[in-house]
């Protein structure tokens, strides 16, 4: 039994390895593409950065606390054992003050 093997395979022979042929170069030109891609996105991105506004006034914040004094534990120590002891006397007057003054430096109310 013959067969022929021209009704297998599409088109003629010659057809079919011009076809291959054609396949392979384009496989070929996408490798080199797609191997000069990060070369050339590598020589066109440039790293940037740009802080924002926020983030300044936070670095600006964090500069001011460290001059900041410490705090004194033997003043914490104090006023603790007063306070247990009921001996800490709080002036509403001062405090009410020192509130609005808190108050009017966070918003900014004069």
């Amino acid at each position: 039994m013959a067969v022929d093997l021209n009704k297998i395979v599409p088109g003629r022979p010659q057809d079919v390895v011009a076809n291959k042929q054609a396949r392979q170069q384009n496989v070929q030109q996408q490798a080199t593409t797609q191997a000069k891609a990060p070369e050339q996105s590598a020589k066109q991105a440039q790293d940037s950065v740009s802080i924002t506004p926020q983030a300044q006034q936070l670095a600006q914040t964090q500069k001011a606390m460290a001059k900041a004094p410490s705090v004194s534990q033997e003043k914490v120590a104090e006023l603790r054992k007063a306070i247990s002891e009921g001996n800490y006397k709080v002036d509403p007057d001062k405090l009410a003050k020192a509130m609005t003054k808190l108050e009017s430096e966070l918003f900014g109310i004069n």
